[in-house]
Formats: C-alpha cells, sequence, structure tokens
C-alpha cells in the first residue's frame, strides 16, 4: 500500500493480515444461541474477541478474533459440546479491512501532524 509517496505496507494478504494481528479471523453460523456458543468458542486457546453478528430462527452468526488460524480448535469445541456448526469461513473482506486499518493510521497521523504543525 502506498500512501503520500511511499510504501507503507507491502506483502501478501495473509503475510499483512498477520502482521495486524487478524491472521486467524473467522465468520462461525452455528444451530443455537449465542448464550451457549459464544462461551464454548471464548473456551478456545487462542480466542481474542467473538462478537454476536445476528442471532434469529434459532441460528447465530459469530465473528471470532484470534492472532492466529484455529479453525480445527473452534469446529471441535462446538461439535464437542453438541452444537451444529452451519458454516465456518475465513472473515470476509479481510484485505478491505487491512486497507482501511493502514489507511485510518496513516490519516491519524497526519492529524497528529497537523497539531504539531508537521504538515506540509
Amino acid at each position: 500500500m502506498i500512501q503520500k509517496g511511499e510504501i507503507v505496507a507491502q506483502g501478501s494478504e495473509d503475510d499483512l493480515a498477520a502482521s495486524m494481528g487478524t491472521a486467524g479471523d473467522i465468520e462461525i453460523d452455528v444451530r443455537g444461541t449465542a448464550e451457549r456458543a459464544v462461551p464454548v468458542i471464548r473456551a478456545v486457546q487462542g480466542v481474542v474477541a467473538v462478537t454476536v453478528v445476528s442471532q434469529q430462527g434459532g441460528e447465530v452468526a459469530l465473528r471470532v478474533k484470534t492472532k492466529e488460524d484455529i479453525r480445527p480448535a473452534v469446529v471441535r469445541a462446538l461439535v464437542g459440546n453438541g452444537l451444529d456448526l452451519l458454516r465456518l469461513d475465513r472473515a470476509s473482506s479481510r484485505l478491505e479491512s487491512i486497507f482501511i486499518e493502514l489507511a485510518r493510521s496513516g490519516r491519524d497521523g497526519a492529524t497528529a501532524d497537523a497539531r504539531e504543525g508537521r504538515l506540509s
């Protein structure tokens, strides 16, 4: 990624995701409730955060933030606790999220430069 004429990040999508701590983020659909699924997923080693995206019709969609790819462990935990796994994917729009985060970091730096009179 180039910003203000300088390379601020380069590498594959996986490399950039790993450097930003989003390498293993996953999206999960489970038959059941968030009250039942979230604690099971949070107990998996390597899970940083679990967000309920939606819950309706006896199914819950979750987004799980991790620092590494722990998909097999998440599947084992869910199935081992009697939950039906309907879908598990790497988080969508990962490249877009990386781009936005890098752009935001650059913008925040420019804002700080402007406050300190360093912006040309």
